[in-house]
């Protein structure tokens, strides 16, 4: 299955690994593959969160439906998201092992205030996957004074965050990266003022005006800080030197992002995502040589082999096509 842009095939560059976050740049793709990567990422890697809240005790002064909604948004530990089924998908008759998660919430103050945090959070069997990060102070739950109590039964079931909030397992963004094009016979005609005006015009500050004997330039020191404010054009304009910069966005080099919630490594969603998107990508082709097949009556294998309207400088012919 070859997928990117021309004869040319995508690669990652791995640019920075943390616990939390990982960054890299997709090379030779372009739009429609790194928007596609960035929504699988975003709303389409299954995790476990809690989606059942039974109130057994609440004196705190917030309500039943606040505290489950911060209780739902918990990142619970992920890395055995394989091992689960979905609840609707379970093969038995409404909760087990493998499709659900269950635990307790049992605070009573003794002290003039307390805190409830995930860290108050047990499980109700030995090896459970737990509410994460386990470490500093814990996330805040809700704040109670002497003598009130919350007692709660949670349930936590496998979800994509195409279904909700809750079950999201990163922040994903992408950046574009700008290229920048200087006409080194327009620039020759430059003054050294005129160069350090164009360079100061910029907000970011990564144009730099260089001077030597053989003339000057203006140089580029990080071309990811562009924020595509046409400044720079613009004063290029005001000189008279209308069309020295032209910025244009490189479409095959994706910077992006992944800040991971705690759930799932940050790698091992970068991981997963590329594996949901070549198994779609084969999907859809699979649909596809099924579709011709049918409308041309030949076999899937026919239709594949002889590579049907592919190279064909003549239009397909007008079919009705069944896609139901």
């Amino acid at each position: 299955m070859k997928w990117g842009r021309g004869s040319a095939k995508p690669f990652i560059d791995i640019t920075q690994l943390t616990v939390d976050t990982i960054k890299f740049t997709l090379h030779n793709s372009d739009v429609t593959l790194a928007n596609a990567l960035r929504r699988i990422m975003l709303s389409e890697i299954p995790c476990l969160a809690i989606e059942i809240v039974t109130v057994l005790e609440n004196d705190t002064p917030l309500h039943d439906e606040y505290i489950a909604h911060r209780l739902g948004l918990l990142p619970i530990d992920s890395t055995r998201i394989s091992e689960f089924e979905y609840r609707d998908k379970c093969s038995c008759s409404d909760k087990c092992s493998k499709c659900t998660v269950d635990y307790n919430l049992q605070v009573t103050c003794t002290e003039p205030f307390r805190t409830v945090t995930h860290l108050d959070i047990i499980p109700d069997e030995y090896d459970t996957p737990l509410p994460l990060p386990r470490s500093g102070d814990g996330i805040p739950i809700v704040k109670i004074r002497r003598d009130q109590s919350i007692h709660l039964k949670l349930t936590a079931t496998k979800g994509i965050g195409k279904l909700h909030a809750k079950w999201v397992v990163a922040n994903v963004a992408y950046q574009i990266e700008p290229l920048f094009k200087i006409n080194s016979e327009m620039m020759g005609r430059t003054t050294q003022q005129d160069r350090a005006t164009i360079a100061s015009s910029c907000p970011r500050g990564i144009l730099v005006s260089e001077d030597d004997n053989y003339g000057g330039t203006i140089r580029v020191t990080n071309s990811l800080e562009c924020i595509y404010c046409d400044s720079c054009i613009n004063t290029c304009k005001d000189l008279g030197f209308k069309g020295l910069i032209r910025i244009e966005p490189d479409e095959t080099k994706f910077h992006f992002s992944v800040e991971s919630t705690g759930a799932i490594a940050p790698e091992k969603i970068v991981e997963m995502a590329l594996g949901f998107l070549e198994d779609k990508i084969k999907q859809l082709h699979q649909s596809v040589t099924e579709t011709q097949s049918r409308v041309l009556g030949v076999s899937s294998t026919t239709a594949i082999a002889s590579n049907i309207w592919r190279g064909n400088d003549q239009a397909p012919p007008n079919y009705a096509l069944d896609l139901d």
